[in-house]
């Protein structure tokens, strides 16, 4: 078993540079098409960067219908809040360099050449002023490794490096007792 894991220096993950939130959308929907066969929404976090953005901060108090916490962010959002998010700042970009959103999965399932292959990896996506994707994934073969790496290059989301690519021990029922 393999851990893709980067050093904690790079605990952001990779950079999207100044991706636009629809872009991001577009990129990781295809990267789903093409090499996750089941994954799971497990929550999202809205902070807004400078707190005397007052208004910006009661339009998502608005929106969600929820008070922000510590008067700048909202957190585990459910999935359709977060959509709510999402859209907003993709209508309107001026949000931008004044939030960050962040998504999280868990991906159960690869689907490396169209066959479904157990995982427990996760990915994090960052919208807004710092867009990046955090990786956290896990693999039983070099091959799934590179055959994700491949995807994820050809739609030029990130760049997976395999020098981070762990060995790691799977769990026995002597070594879990």
């Amino acid at each position: 078993m393999y851990r893709y894991q980067p050093p904690k220096s790079s605990i952001w993950g990779h950079s999207l540079k100044n991706m636009q939130p629809a872009h991001q959308i577009a990129l990781f929907g295809k990267f789903l098409e093409r090499a996750v066969a089941e994954y799971t929404f497990f929550g999202g976090d809205l902070m807004v960067w400078d707190i005397s953005l007052r208004k910006e901060i009661q339009r998502f108090e608005n929106l969600l219908g929820a008070a922000s916490k510590n008067n700048y962010s909202f957190h585990s959002l459910t999935q359709q809040q977060f959509d709510m998010c999402l859209n907003e700042i993709v209508r309107d970009d001026t949000l931008i360099p004044r939030l960050m959103l962040m998504q999280s999965f868990a991906i159960s399932k690869w689907s490396v050449n169209r066959q479904a292959v157990a995982t427990e990896s996760q990915i994090n996506l960052y919208y807004g002023v710092k867009p990046c994707i955090s990786t956290f994934l896990q693999f039983d073969t070099v091959e799934q490794f590179h055959f994700v790496k491949k995807v994820l290059e050809d739609l030029r989301f990130c760049t997976l490096n395999e020098k981070y690519l762990k060995v790691i021990k799977r769990r026995t029922k002597t070594n879990a007792a």
